[in-house]
């Protein structure tokens, strides 16, 4: 996967930056050219909490016919959706 965007999560303790945490981490590379729509690949990955007993966790997917013409949160949005379900099974 060709890396296009990475969507990183940190934990700042008490709102101060410098005992800043990275928590999760999300790739998505573009993997199609289509003129009216692109088709991106999924890398997520998190820690384990040990405060809320969720597992460590890490899955690949797809985002498919992505429209150009929506902005990057949108993208950000689907693919966060994405992981939430395959995170919540």
């Amino acid at each position: 996967m060709k890396r296009m965007f990475r969507i990183t999560v940190e934990i700042l303790p008490h709102g101060d930056e410098t005992r800043a945490r990275k928590i999760a981490r999300m790739d998505l590379g573009q993997v199609s050219d289509r003129a009216a729509a692109l088709d991106y690949e999924i890398s997520a990955s998190s820690e384990a909490d040990q405060r809320s007993g969720q597992p460590a966790f890490e899955a690949s997917g797809m985002v498919v016919s992505h429209r150009r013409q929506d902005s990057i949160w949108a993208l950000v949005a689907k693919s966060a959706g994405w992981v939430a379900d395959c995170a919540g099974k």
